[in-house]
């Protein structure tokens, strides 16, 4: 005969819950590694297009149209055709109203170009918008001293970008965890995105212009945009570091004196300064047939090295 049955406990399925808790807990550890995982390859290809848009911009005045043509030409490889890639901008931008990516020009920016414009090279243009000339930095900026600028013609003549690309998490509870953690922003585009629970893919890239930069105009609703100002604080500005252009070697160097002389400064005593190159005053004359305002001899007189 067989035994009767142990009478049923509090504890029965308690096991059953114990794992249905474990189960969601890890699942939601894996998909939050997904994500994690295609955030980062999407972030290296991002990368390489960011810098193949810039390649265009410095090489070609920055045209608007060719970096974004740049840029969605090497991303398109994440899709793995343009068709796609092109599919994939619709659908998030009817879903959500705003466009995947878009890119800042942080420098040259306007405040640059009214700075640091070149009136000849604009006069000589025929689109008639404002131009920075690359030519011959080192005179620019010992024309420039007493003048109060933002940033010096070495900067403006550096092309500051910035990329902020959405990236959507694959759980509903990513999305609220994203919305609950982001910071508050000033930008419009970014609290678009903070709203919808996206994560904002930043990148940052800075190459020198290699042809006049010219300030193109740009539409509202463009994916490339310039800032009116550097000093901006909803989006990450690098400053510019500092450099020195007319500190000589022999200035910095100890003064040691001559052998056979008999005569030898003591430590204590400091040296007496070498004599110093008085700066050149230059003004900018009107272009050569070459096309350059100053010839490389007049530019790199009485200086220590060029940019």
């Amino acid at each position: 005969m067989s035994s009767p049955l142990p009478p049923a406990t509090k504890q029965s399925g308690a096991s059953s819950v114990e794992f249905l808790l474990m189960a969601t807990v890890i699942c939601t550890l894996l998909v939050v590694g997904y994500d994690a995982t295609r955030a980062w390859m999407l972030r290296q290809v991002l990368l390489l297009a960011l810098q193949e848009s810039n390649r265009a911009a410095i090489t070609l005045n920055l045209q608007p149209k060719a970096m974004q043509q740049q840029f969605d030409r090497t991303a398109a490889a994440w899709w793995g055709s343009e068709q796609g890639q092109q599919h994939y901008y619709q659908r998030f931008s009817s879903r959500y109203g705003f466009d995947v990516w878009r890119l800042w020009q942080l420098s040259p920016s306007d405040q640059d170009f009214s700075e640091h414009e070149d009136k000849i090279l604009t006069r000589r243009s025929s689109t008639g918008h404002k131009h920075i000339n690359t030519q011959h930095q080192l005179v620019q900026h010992l024309n420039n001293k007493g003048r109060h600028t933002q940033q010096s013609i070495f900067g403006a003549n550096t092309l500051h970008t910035q990329l902020i690309f959405w990236y959507e998490p694959s759980l509903a509870f990513s999305r609220a965890l994203v919305r609950l953690l982001w910071p508050t922003d000033t930008n419009t585009y970014l609290q678009q995105g903070k709203a919808q629970g996206l994560v904002p893919i930043r990148l940052h890239a800075s190459l020198p212009m290699q042809s006049h930069p010219i300030q193109w105009p740009l539409p509202e609703h463009s994916p490339i945009q310039r800032v009116s100002s550097t000093a901006i604080g909803s989006l990450a500005w690098y400053p510019e570091l500092p450099r020195s252009f007319m500190t000589s070697e022999r200035q910095n160097a100890p003064h040691t004196p001559e052998k056979g002389t008999g005569t030898e400064t003591p430590p204590s005593t400091p040296s007496s300064p070498e004599p110093t190159i008085d700066e050149p005053t230059l003004t900018p004359s009107e272009p050569t047939e070459s096309g350059d305002l100053l010839s490389e001899e007049t530019a790199c007189k009485g200086a220590t090295c060029c940019y």
